[in-house]
C-alpha cells in the first residue's frame, strides 16, 4: 500500500510518526511471538488429545466386548461403572478437542497469519517514512 508520506513536511514529524509505528510494530511483534507458542502448544495438544481419545474409544469397545461375555453380576457392574467412567472421559475428550484442538489450532493459525501480514504492512510503512525522513 502507498503510504501518504509526502504530507510529512520536516524531520521531526517523520521521528514523531516514527515513534508511533515502532510502538505497533513492538507491541505486534509481541503479539506474533506470543501467538507461535500459542500455535505450538495447541498443536501438540490437538496431537495429544486425539491420541487419547482413540485410547478411550478402543477401552470403552474392550469394555463392551467383556460385558457381552461376563456372568458374574460383580464383574458386570465393574466392567459398567469402567465403563461409565471411559464414556465421561470421552465426553470431557471431545469437549478438550473442540476448546484447544483442531479447531482451536486452525483458529490460530488464521490469527498468526493476520499479524504477519500486519507487521509487514508496519515494516512497509516504517521505510516509507525512513525514506521520506532521509529527503530532509
Amino acid at each position: 500500500m502507498g503510504y501518504s508520506v509526502s504530507k510529512l513536511t520536516t524531520a521531526a514529524e517523520c521521528d514523531s510518526l516514527l515513534d508511533i509505528v515502532n510502538e505497533q510494530k513492538n507491541e505486534l511483534a509481541f503479539s506474533l511471538n506470543s501467538s507461535q507458542r500459542e500455535q505450538s502448544h495447541f498443536a501438540k495438544n490437538a496431537r495429544e488429545t486425539a491420541s487419547e481419545l482413540q485410547k478411550v474409544i478402543a477401552q470403552i469397545a474392550t469394555c463392551e466386548t467383556l460385558l457381552e461375555t461376563l456372568t458374574d453380576e460383580t464383574e458386570r457392574e465393574d466392567q459398567i461403572t469402567k465403563k461409565m467412567r471411559l464414556e465421561l472421559r470421552k465426553r470431557s475428550l471431545d469437549g478438550r478437542q473442540k476448546s484447544i484442538g483442531s479447531n482451536a489450532l486452525i483458529l490460530k493459525e488464521i490469527e498468526l497469519s493476520q499479524t504477519e501480514k500486519s507487521l509487514a504492512e508496519v515494516n512497509a510503512a516504517i521505510e516509507a517514512i525512513e525514506a521520506r525522513k532521509a529527503e530532509f
